[in-house]
């Protein structure tokens, strides 16, 4: 596999070959690699032995080889070329008029290629319709009451929705809550939004197959039988990216199935501006439209590969998020236990006060207790948002394993080297999950059921109990468990198959149904973890 990988390698666009760098120091920590105006730019030392990232628009179909460092630039790679400023018109095509000196422009109108992805909510429709083609815009929202340029802003195809009701009027959304089910709110008390995007390849694959339809895609799981028609897939499983001459029956290189998770947050000041990916998006809250200008502070990347079926799993931050970033998007420099929260947002009354930021335990005037979840999932007049108190459970890797450290400070310098000014220096990988020893779990023949959960999580890396994997912005309250820790029990539509790591195919609806049923929450797998309040 590895030969066949490094032949494949020269033919691989957007990739260029680097030598084996040495550790970065402690000292090398500093999280913008930004460098100042007329200051000699600063040559990266990538610690990957091939694969070191460009400013390039194209996306990797696999990685060139499969090992914790070249893994980590892989990931960079990803980032530049899907934060590529998208062409007009073409959903997930990169603009070809657009330089590598344009890259990360602060206030850029034009989305990125990732943003004009189809939502998922764009794809598994009420009743089981037949989604749009690709390139159609998403529909606008319905909006009950708000401010004119709220509905302004909503009038034009393909502005960004994000919901805490519903968007359309018939999916029940639930864009504020995180996978553990809680909400996170920044320090201005602000909530953080959520969406969900999956690429044209992944897209593709759920249309032709109609696995929109959960009665299809249900039967194919059990039987190995699609019975939309004998030639379709009969198994319900995603499409994997590989390179040249590594491709399944000698087949062209294909980028294979993305899903991307993004935290976005609301920024009140424009001097933020130039620290974020921005973005105007309308928020609509039970048919009530504002609009506001976001900030991405969180991004999941997840990609199916023939080296990794079980998927490449990075994911990003913005780098005030957390301390040491002074001052933080989600710490404040103190925190004690002062302000009480309401006994009717508790499901079931305390016995005394409990504090925000707290545990019941503690007392008024403690200091607060990081990553303490809200004790109410719902966000109301009577028990409202506010600030939560926020560290990062494991530092983000810095060794010769795992070199994130050293991978950023190269990626950031990369890119302050084409733009002194571009946002995504101010952006971390914070690390990469992938197997050292994959496994299919796809083997049955035609005619057979499909796999059931959970998945495999054979060969997980970084060890998923040592070394977890986590986004504070998305997994702030269960930092000791990694993303395949959920996926691994993501099912089809009618429970029992698995659907390859994607909760998406669980969201499809069943044919005739005059409304949709509300989607089902995606959860972690129940007495996987016991919050505490």
């Amino acid at each position: 596999m590895r030969t066949a990988l490094l032949r494949a390698l020269a033919g691989a666009v957007g990739f260029t070959m680097a030598l084996l760098a040495p550790g970065c120091s402690a000292s090398s920590q500093n999280q913008s690699a930004k460098v100042q105006a007329g200051a000699a730019a600063v040559t990266p030392s990538w610690p990957c032995a091939l694969g070191a990232p460009t400013i390039s628009s194209t996306i990797p179909n696999d990685s060139p080889l499969t090992d914790q460092p070249t893994l980590n630039c892989f990931a960079w790679q990803e980032f530049i070329a899907l934060n590529w400023a998208a062409q007009a018109g073409q959903r997930g095509v990169a603009d070809p008029k657009a330089t590598p000196a344009q890259f990360g422009t602060p206030n850029a109108t034009a989305p990125t290629v990732w943003e004009t992805y189809k939502a998922d909510t764009e794809v598994m429709l009420p009743g089981a319709a037949t989604p749009k083609g690709w390139n159609d815009p998403p529909p606008a929202p319905s909006c009950s009451s708000g401010g004119t340029s709220a509905a302004a802003l909503a009038a034009k195809p393909g502005t960004r929705v994000l919901s805490m009701a519903s968007a359309f009027g018939d999916f029940s959304l639930d864009q504020t809550n995180q996978a553990s089910g809680q909400w996170l709110a920044d320090q201005n008390g602000n909530l953080v939004w959520y969406e969900i995007k999956l690429n044209q390849d992944e897209f593709n694959t759920i249309v032709n197959n109609q696995f929109y339809n959960a009665t299809t895609q249900q039967t194919a799981a059990s039987t190995g039988k699609n019975p939309a028609g004998s030639s379709l897939a009969y198994q319900v499983q995603l499409p994997s990216g590989c390179l040249q001459g590594n491709c399944p029956n000698n087949g062209s290189p294909v980028t294979g199935a993305i899903e991307l998770k993004a935290a976005w947050r609301i920024l009140t000041n424009s001097n933020q501006y130039g620290r974020y990916l921005t973005s105007q998006a309308v928020l609509v809250n039970n048919g009530v439209c504002t609009n506001a200008t976001m900030g991405l502070v969180g991004l999941h990347i997840i990609h199916k590969t023939v080296t990794q079926p079980q998927f490449i799993w990075a994911t990003f931050e913005q780098v005030d998020n957390v301390a040491p970033a002074s001052p933080a998007t989600f710490s404040a420099s103190s925190c004690q236990c002062q302000t009480a929260i309401p006994a009717m947002c508790f499901k079931t009354p305390p016995g005394s006060t409990v504090y925000q930021n707290c545990l019941a335990s503690q007392g008024q005037g403690q200091m607060c207790t990081a990553n303490t979840p809200p004790p109410y999932n719902t966000v109301s007049a009577g028990c409202g948002a506010y600030p939560i108190q926020v560290t990062r459970n494991r530092p983000i890797s810095n060794n010769s394993t795992d070199p994130v450290v050293a991978t950023n400070t190269a990626a950031q310098q990369l890119i302050t080297n084409t733009n002194a000014n571009s946002v995504f220096q101010y952006y971390q990988l914070v690390d990469v999950l992938w197997s050292g020893s994959p496994q299919d779990s796809y083997t049955n023949p035609m005619g057979q059921p499909g796999p059931t959960t959970p998945l495999s999580m054979s060969g997980a890396t970084p060890d998923p109990s040592a070394l977890p994997v986590a986004n504070t912005t998305m997994e702030t309250y269960v930092q000791t468990l990694t993303c395949l820790s959920c996926h691994v029990g993501a099912q089809t539509a009618g429970g029992t198959y698995a659907s390859d790591f994607s909760f998406i195919l669980g969201d499809a609806q069943a044919p005739g149904l005059a409304a949709a049923r509300a989607r089902r929450r995606r959860s972690l797998p129940k007495g996987l973890v016991k919050l505490k309040h």
